[in-house]
């Protein structure tokens, strides 16, 4: 996977996101061919949201919380040979 991509993933950490989810990975495939999205057990519709979009996606299916979430893409970035790991929040928005 990691040489059609460049070396490079997009980790995506969700949790009950269904007001942002399908259109952020609309836009974020303008940009990124891999993306690996850490459902961090929604109880709303982005389950569902997920299952129609061309992502990879690791369901947790309880809540872990949001480090295991980048655990898990850390740990999914080295077993696929990605050079390069980027993340952002599925709200578009980054604390500082």
């Amino acid at each position: 996977m990691a040489k059609r991509c460049n070396g490079i993933l997009l980790g995506i950490p969700v949790y009950n996101e269904q007001a942002y989810v399908a259109k952020v990975l609309s836009e974020v495939r303008d940009f990124a061919d891999c993306i690996l999205v850490i459902d961090d057990g929604s109880t709303d519709e982005t389950p569902l949201l997920l299952a129609r979009q061309p992502v990879e996606v690791i369901r947790h299916a309880e809540n872990r919380g949001y480090g295991r979430s980048m655990q898990d893409m850390l740990r999914w970035a080295r077993f696929d040979g990605f050079d390069w790991l980027i993340t952002m929040d599925c709200d578009e928005q980054h604390e500082p």
